[in-house]
C-alpha cells in the first residue's frame, strides 16, 4: 500500500517546503498528497457537540429524526442542529457517538413494553448502524461508531419505538441527556516520519470497522465465545481478521476499541448477557488470555451489549470480542432489523512516531499527535457500595496507564492539563445482590457540582450504565463520574481482579 519516493525527489520536496515555511501558518505537518507533499493543518476539519434541552415525543412506529436545541460547539459549521443533519466536509473517517434518554412518560401498563431503537441514517434513507432494546419507562439508547464518508453524503440520528403510544426522549436545561457528537479521524493521512535515522512516508493509521449480517447462535453456558464477522467496511492496514475476530495492532501505541453485540428476538428467557474484551500477549505466553473488561446485564429478547475503551498495545499482542449468556438455551447475535449489526470498530489515537512539524520559521521532528499528552485507562478490581438516592463519585482501584498523570484514580478526578477537547468514555457495572427495580443513573460532573451529562435507566439486579462523549475544557476545570440508584437499598458497583469493571478512559483529541 505504501511506497517510498526516490530520495532525490524527497529532498527537493523538503527543500521547497522548508524555504516556504514563513508563508504558512504554524501547527502543520508535512503530509503526502497525490504522490507529492504539502503542509497540512493539524486542526480537525469537523468537531461537533449538540444536545437537547427539552423533551421530544417519538410516535409509535414512526422513524423520527432527532433534532437538537443547541450546539456546544461546531468547529466548521458541519452540523445543522435544527434538522439534525451532519455533513462531513471532506472524504475521510469520522467518529459518531450519540445517545437518547427515554423518559418515564411511557412506563405502564406492561403492555407498553416494546423496542426502543437508535439508528444512524445516511442520506435520509440508508441505515448504517442500529441498536435495539426491549423495555419501557426510563431507558438509555446509545450508539458509537466510525463511518467512512465520500465527502458528499450526510448523516442523522433517528429514534424509533413500537410501544403503541408516544414515548419521549429527554432533554434538560442543565444536564445533557440526548447528545450528538462527531469528529474526524486522521487515518487517511501519511506523514513524513523519522525511521531508523532517516525519513520515509509513514503508513496510514489504524482504522477498522467490521460487522455481522447474519445470526450467530451463542450457546448457554459460562464459557465465552469469540465473535466473528461477515464483512469489513474498511480496514486501512489489514490489522483485523474478520473470520477469526482477531485485531492485531501493527505497532506499540494506544487504540480505541468500540464493539456491540446485538441480541436478537430468538430467546425470551431471562438470563445474563455479557460482552468481553480479551487480550492475548504473544510476546510472553501466547496461551495466556486476559479479560480486559466485561459488561453484563440481566435481560432477555432484543438487547444490545456494548463496550468502548482504550487499550495500550505493546506491538505483539492481539485482541478479540467475546460474548456469553446463561439463559438456558441458545440466543443469537447479529443482524438487527435488516441492518448489519454486531459491530467492531478500532482506531489508533497515539503512537511513538516522530513526524516533521513546523516551528517558528523552521521545522523539526515532533510527536505524531497531541493525544499522547493525555491518555488514561483506569478500572475497579473490587466493589464499591452505593447508597440509595445518594450520588457517589466512582473511584478506581488501578490505572492501566495515565500518560500525563491527569487522572487521580483514588479520588476519581480527571483534570485536563490544557484547554482543548477530550473524549471521555466510562462504564459502571451494577452488581447482583439488589433485584429491586429502580433507576440506575450515571453522571459526568464538572467541578463537582455542574452536571454535564447523564444516562438514566430503569432496571434491577445486574446492569451496565455507560457514557461516551466529548467535553471542551478551559484547562482549569476537572471532571468525575458519579453514580446513583433509587432502589431503597444499597447496591455494589465494581469488578474483580480477573474481570475488571467500572472503566474510565479519556484522551485528548488531535
Amino acid at each position: 500500500m505504501n511506497t517510498t519516493p526516490h530520495h532525490t525527489t524527497l529532498i527537493i520536496f523538503l527543500a521547497t517546503f522548508i524555504i516556504q515555511l514563513g508563508s504558512y501558518a504554524q501547527n502543520e505537518t508535512l503530509t503526502r498528497v497525490n504522490e507529492g507533499a504539502s503542509w497540512k493543518s493539524d486542526e480537525v476539519s469537523a468537531n461537533v457537540r449538540a444536545k437537547r434541552t427539552s423533551s421530544m415525543p417519538i410516535q409509535t412506529g414512526v422513524y423520527t429524526t432527532v433534532t437538537y436545541s443547541s450546539e456546544d460547539y461546531d468547529v466548521n459549521g458541519n452540523f445543522d442542529h435544527t434538522t439534525g443533519i451532519f455533513t462531513p466536509p471532506e472524504a475521510g473517517y469520522y467518529v459518531i457517538m450519540a445517545s437518547l434518554n427515554w423518559t418515564d412518560n411511557n412506563s405502564s401498563p406492561i403492555t407498553n413494553d416494546g423496542i426502543r431503537s437508535i439508528i444512524l441514517v445516511k442520506n435520509g434513507t440508508t441505515e448504517v448502524d442500529r441498536n435495539d432494546e426491549v423495555g419501557r419507562g426510563w431507558m438509555h439508547s446509545s450508539l458509537h461508531t466510525v463511518i467512512e464518508s465520500d465527502g458528499t453524503d450526510n448523516y442523522q440520528i433517528q429514534a424509533w419505538q413500537n410501544s403503541g403510544s408516544n414515548h419521549d426522549i429527554d432533554g434538560h436545561i442543565t444536564t445533557d441527556r440526548t447528545i450528538f457528537t462527531a469528529f474526524k479521524l486522521r487515518s487517511r493521512e501519511e506523514y513524513l516520519t523519522q525511521i531508523n535515522g532517516g525519513a520515509s512516508w509513514g503508513g496510514k493509521r489504524t482504522c477498522i470497522k467490521a460487522k455481522n449480517s447474519s445470526g450467530i447462535p451463542i450457546s448457554n453456558g459460562s464459557t465465552p465465545e469469540t465473535v466473528t464477522y461477515s464483512t469489513e467496511e474498511f480496514d486501512l492496514n489489514n490489522d483485523f481478521d474478520e473470520s477469526t475476530g482477531i485485531f492485531t495492532p501493527p505497532k506499540a501505541g494506544y487504540y480505541v476499541i468500540m464493539a456491540t453485540a446485538n441480541w436478537q428476538s430468538t430467546n425470551t428467557t431471562l438470563g445474563e448477557r455479557s460482552i468481553l474484551l480479551l487480550r492475548n500477549d504473544g510476546s510472553t505466553n501466547p496461551s495466556t488470555n486476559t479479560i480486559m473488561e466485561e459488561n453484563s446485564e440481566i435481560g432477555s429478547n432484543i438487547m444490545t451489549s456494548s463496550l468502548h475503551t482504550i487499550i495500550e498495545s505493546n506491538g505483539s499482542d492481539n485482541y478479540r470480542i467475546q460474548v456469553r449468556q446463561n439463559s438456558g438455551i441458545d440466543h443469537d447475535i447479529g443482524d438487527a432489523s435488516g441492518v448489519e449489526a454486531t459491530t467492531f470498530v478500532a482506531y489508533n489515537i497515539s503512537d511513538q512516531d516522530m513526524v516533521l512539524k513546523k516551528e517558528s520559521g523552521g521545522a523539526s521532528w515532533k510527536a505524531n499527535n497531541a493525544s499522547g499528552q493525555t491518555c488514561v485507562r483506569a478500572k475497579r478490581t473490587s466493589n464499591l457500595t452505593t447508597t440509595s438516592n445518594i450520588l457517589s463519585t466512582v473511584t478506581s482501584t488501578d490505572e492501566d496507564f495515565d500518560v500525563n498523570g491527569d487522572y487521580d484514580h483514588t479520588t476519581g478526578v480527571f483534570t485536563p492539563p490544557a484547554a482543548g477537547r477530550y473524549v471521555i468514555m466510562a462504564t459502571v457495572n451494577w452488581q447482583t445482590g439488589n433485584s429491586v427495580a429502580g433507576r440506575r443513573n450515571l453522571k459526568l460532573v464538572k467541578n463537582l457540582t455542574n452536571n454535564i451529562e447523564d444516562a438514566t435507566e430503569l432496571g434491577s439486579s445486574e446492569m451496565t450504565s455507560s457514557l461516551h462523549t466529548v467535553i471542551e475544557s478551559d484547562g482549569t476545570d476537572n471532571y468525575r463520574v458519579r453514580a446513583s440508584q433509587t432502589t431503597g437499598l444499597s447496591q455494589d458497583i465494581g469488578g474483580t481482579t480477573l474481570v475488571p469493571g467500572c472503566i474510565f478512559t479519556a484522551y485528548r483529541l488531535d
